[in-house]
């Protein structure tokens, strides 16, 4: 299944022609993965995180709640030089879900 990235530039970004953009969005391959065999975010009991830059571990956080809510599966996040997947990437999580 190819991964959908879109950059995302807001109106007053600093300069659209820099080499990056100042956001990526992807589709939610983790929920999409999860629903295919299955289970929710309410099942993920454990999850590795990989960044590749850990300057704003709040955010990653707010996110992380927005997605799993009450659920507090165990996590290890690690920051990382580069994900091997795609270098525009900044965030690999491997999670773990326990099913019936």
């Amino acid at each position: 299944m190819p991964k959908t990235i879109e950059h995302v530039h807001w109106p007053d970004a600093p300069d659209l022609w820099m080499p990056y953009a100042p956001a990526i969005k992807v589709k939610e391959n983790l929920k999409r993965g999860l629903e295919a065999v299955g289970a929710s975010f309410a099942d993920v009991v454990t999850a590795d995180r990989f960044v590749t830059d850990l300057s704003d571990q709040d955010a990653l956080n707010r996110v992380w709640g927005e997605y799993f809510r009450d659920t507090r599966p165990a996590t290890t996040t690690v920051q990382v030089v580069r994900l091997a997947t795609d270098p525009r990437c900044l965030v690999e999580i491997n999670a773990v879900a326990v099913i019936d």
